[in-house]
């Protein structure tokens, strides 16, 4: 937490009801060479810019990496994260978050979920396993009062991953039945198709 310069490396966390490696309001970020396993996020980078997430394995979560900026905190306008490399597989336990908790919202079988951030790159990463979507991008759906606050994800590349069977069956309302609509499977990338909300006008509309 509000740290400049942050290595974690070969660390194994298993089992926390909320990000097993976790990072937040931080700056110069490396996450690599880990595991995380059997958590509600397996790694979570949160409100935090210039951040390498690589070589790391995030299996058997309910999401194996996930990329968030929120609202309210002392920093906020997280941006510039890399996520490549990793092994972000089979991410299957049912959320166990305590009800409130940001992450209590991710639906099980997610492989990496990017929410209201900036300038995130998504790519050579091995990404199979995770029922609901190998990649979701959404916007912060909660209600907020900060003006300083932009809910969207924007800027977003993801490209050359190695993708397996993802997305057979969305743990989301109605997602038994999209992804017969799409063949048997929804789309590598999940995107929840915002890119405007009240109040944001201009470069801080969203784009992907």
């Amino acid at each position: 937490m509000a740290s400049t310069n942050v290595l974690i490396d070969k660390v194994t966390v298993r089992g926390a009801s909320d990000a097993g490696i976790y990072v937040g309001q931080s700056k110069n970020i490396i996450v690599r060479n880990s595991r995380a396993e059997f958590n509600v996020a397996g790694i979570e980078i949160e409100n935090s810019t210039d951040a390498d997430v690589h070589d790391n394995v995030a299996t058997h979560n309910t999401g194996g990496i996930l990329v968030f900026d929120l609202p309210g905190l002392p920093v906020m306008g997280g941006h510039s994260t890399r996520i490549y490399g990793n092994q972000v597989v089979d991410n299957d336990t049912a959320n166990f978050a305590p009800k409130g908790n940001i992450v209590a919202a991710v639906p099980m079988g997610v492989g990496v979920m990017l929410m209201a951030n900036r300038d995130v790159h998504v790519f050579d990463n091995d990404i199979s396993g995770n029922q609901t979507s190998a990649v979701m991008l959404i916007a912060f759906s909660r209600s907020f009062d900060d003006k300083a606050y932009n809910p969207l994800p924007r800027d977003i590349v993801v490209r050359d991953n190695r993708l397996g069977r993802n997305g057979w069956l969305p743990s989301l309302p109605g997602g038994k039945m999209l992804a017969q609509a799409m063949g048997g499977s929804v789309p590598p990338v999940l995107w929840d198709g915002i890119t405007s909300y009240p109040g944001i006008e201009g470069p801080r509309r969203g784009s992907t």
